[in-house]
């Protein structure tokens, strides 16, 4: 597990013209898995972020992603 900040667009009036704002995040990466080409090498599979304070706009406490292989 690690700790960052996340950085999120507030895309107001619109994206171009929007502000940054960040958010404390812990980073978890899990479920490591071998990859398809090269099986000797095991790589996660599964990202979330768990944010610590405030949340974006719309946006859950806890994401996650799911990881290409």
């Amino acid at each position: 597990m690690g700790s960052g900040l996340d950085a999120v667009n507030d895309c107001q009036p619109y994206c171009a013209a929007g502000k940054f704002h960040t958010y404390p995040v812990e980073v978890r990466l899990d479920r490591p898995q071998s990859w398809k080409k090269h099986p000797d090498l095991q790589h996660f599979t599964r990202l979330q972020l768990v944010y610590t304070d405030s949340t974006p706009a719309q946006t859950h406490r806890v994401v996650t992603y799911k990881l290409w292989d």
